[in-house]
C-alpha cells in the first residue's frame, strides 16, 4: 500500500499510466508505416515497446535511418510523425482511464500536492488530450515531447516544483531511470505497460510494481 499523503510532488507517465493507450498508440506506429515491408516494421515495433518514454522523434528517425539506412531521413521522418499524430490522437481521445487513476489525482489535489504530466508523447498532443478529456484541473502543468523527460524534471527541479518526498509513476524503463536520477520514489504501473520484465527489474531496484491505482490510498 502506498500513501499518497506522505509525497509533496506527484509526476505521472501518460499512456499506460492515465489512460489504457499503449496497445492502441502501437498499432499507430504500425499503420503509420503500412507498405513498408512487414519485417522492417516488426523491427520497428520490437524496437518501439522496448524504448517506452521515447520520443515519435526519435521512434521514427530510428526507423529511417538505422532500420532503413537511409542518410537523408529527415523529411520521411517529419512526414511519418504528422500521419502517426492523426493516428494517435484517435488512440488517446477511445482509451479508457487506468483504474483509479483519477481517484489518486483528485486525493493529490485534496491534499495540496501538485501533479504533472511527464510524457513521451507530443506535448501539444498531450495537453489537447488533458483538456479535451477534463482533466486539466489535477495537473499542474503537462509536458511531453520532443524535450526530453530528464530535461522536463530538471526544468521543474530548477524551478523549485519538484520537492521531495516525490513519486513518480511511470510504465517504462526511462521512467524507472528518471526517477531515480532525480531522487523519486518510482512506481511502476505494470497492468498495461510493454516493458516485459519491468516487474523484474524494478523488483532489483527496491521500485514498487502494482498492477493500478487501486491499491492506492
Amino acid at each position: 500500500m502506498i500513501d499518497l499523503s506522505l509525497y509533496r510532488t506527484a509526476v505521472f507517465d501518460f499512456d499506460g499510466v492515465i489512460l489504457d493507450s499503449n496497445q492502441a498508440k502501437t498499432d499507430a506506429f504500425r499503420t503509420t508505416l503500412e507498405g513498408d515491408p512487414p519485417e522492417l516494421i516488426d523491427r520497428f515495433i520490437e524496437y518501439h515497446k522496448t524504448n517506452g518514454g521515447v520520443s515519435r522523434y526519435e521512434k521514427f528517425r530510428c526507423y529511417y535511418r538505422d532500420i532503413l539506412g537511409m542518410e537523408a531521413y529527415d523529411d520521411a521522418a517529419d512526414d511519418a510523425v504528422a500521419r502517426f499524430g492523426e493516428h494517435s490522437w484517435n488512440a488517446l481521445m477511445s482509451a479508457a482511464e487506468i483504474p483509479g487513476a483519477v481517484r489518486a489525482l483528485e486525493i493529490l489535489r485534496a491534499s495540496g500536492t501538485p501533479s504533472y504530466v511527464v510524457s513521451g508523447g507530443a506535448e501539444h498532443e498531450v495537453q489537447k488530450v488533458v483538456a479535451a478529456r477534463g482533466l486539466d484541473p489535477y495537473f499542474a502543468s503537462v509536458h511531453g515531447s520532443p524535450t526530453s523527460k530528464t530535461e522536463h524534471l530538471a526544468a521543474l527541479r530548477d524551478a523549485g516544483k519538484l520537492r521531495n518526498p516525490g513519486i513518480y509513476f511511470g510504465d517504462a524503463r526511462l521512467d524507472m531511470e528518471a526517477a531515480l536520477a532525480f531522487g523519486l520514489t518510482f512506481v511502476f504501473i505494470a497492468g498495461f505497460s510493454e516493458w516485459a520484465d519491468g516487474a523484474r527489474v524494478c523488483a532489483e531496484r527496491n521500485c514498487v510494481t502494482i498492477n493500478d491505482f487501486e491499491s492506492l490510498r
